[in-house]
């Protein structure tokens, strides 16, 4: 799973609740919206892609600084290599106009963060039972050293 989050106290929840699972779930925290393109493609500390693979699942923030969610989703989304990507987009608000924006842009869900930490600890397993732990999720092309190509 890739998140992006930049706000510290939900990086700082997020890393316990995935850390506390049952069920492992490999994860990894972006804290900066412009990483995203850097991880992707592969470059500077993400060129490993066997400690920073291809995610089965985002997880972004709607309210980053520099890039949005929205523009972090509308990138995934033109990129044929990584355009089946599920992505979640999630918000501390569940404004209306938010919600629809990130169903038009291809959002595969929009979700309200929890308040409480045991319901993010729920959350966060639900996803990873329902994204990452199942057989059929797509499997995306990858480049030379694990990186799309054509981008």
């Amino acid at each position: 799973m890739l998140i992006v989050e930049d706000d510290p106290n939900d990086v700082l929840l997020l890393d316990r609740a995935l850390t506390r699972m049952k069920e492992k779930c490999p994860f990894h925290i972006l804290s900066k919206s412009e990483e995203v393109m850097e991880y992707f493609y592969g470059r500077g500390k993400y060129s490993c892609r066997e400690n920073f693979p291809i995610p089965d699942l985002m997880l972004v923030d709607v309210r980053l600084a520099g890039f949005s969610g929205f523009d972090i989703l509308r990138w995934v989304r033109n990129h044929p290599e990584i355009q089946r990507l599920p992505v979640i987009l999630w918000s501390s608000s569940c404004e209306a106009a938010e919600v629809g924006n990130a169903y038009h842009l291809g959002a595969n869900s929009f979700l309200t963060k929890p308040v409480d930490f045991t319901e993010l600890q729920k959350l966060m397993t639900r996803l990873h039972s329902f994204w990452c732990a199942r057989p059929e999720h797509p499997d995306f092309p990858r480049g030379r050293n694990g990186s799309f190509e054509s981008c």
